[in-house]
């Protein structure tokens, strides 16, 4: 009987092991605050996943998904170009297990060569409403790192260097 109760336990468990983590799913349309060119969002519980984005009207119409890893999402104008204030209408949902969840956000303005910080914030969902802070902990990741030189770039100067140098050797006469 021990056996039997000790398998009929650890199928319930193995069942469990498979089951979907999100036990529950909202969908929230929002609004940029600032005149902007990219926003990003951060799941602060590892159990809140971003399951879908939609863009809801014509000025995010060009706008993409750059990263949409589950615990981020990272969105932006695939031309560059801003929206105005309180334009730009888009639709995230969330898959979650606990009923209060939170989110970081930031709205950046990128104008080619720096991420420029708009506005940032966490947003906190009990269930039935919304909840906002200004805490913010992603802002290391708003920095653009400068661009490393491959390692080829040695071999390739050194090769240059190398050429010219036979080519301006003076020719032997005999």
């Amino acid at each position: 009987m021990k056996t039997l109760k000790t398998a009929i336990t650890l199928l319930i468990l193995l069942i469990g092991l498979g089951a979907d983590v999100t036990a529950a799913t909202h969908s929230q349309p929002f609004r940029n605050d600032y005149d902007t060119n990219r926003i990003w969002l951060w799941a602060v519980e590892p159990t809140t996943q971003f399951t879908n984005l939609t863009f809801d009207n014509a000025p995010v119409s060009n706008w993409l998904a750059t990263v949409n890893s589950g615990d981020r999402l990272f969105f932006e104008s695939d031309d560059g170009s801003t929206i105005a204030p309180s334009a730009g209408l888009f639709t995230v949902d969330f898959g979650y297990t606990t009923p209060t969840f939170s989110i970081e956000w930031a709205e950046i303005f990128w104008d080619g060569a720096t991420n420029g910080l708009l506005g940032s914030g966490t947003l906190t969902w009990n269930g039935s409403g919304w909840s906002g802070s200004s805490v913010f902990t992603h802002a290391g990741e708003l920095a653009t790192a400068p661009v490393p030189l491959p390692a080829s770039f040695t071999f390739l100067i050194s090769g240059v260097l190398l050429g010219a140098g036979f080519a301006h050797r003076p020719a032997r006469t005999v």
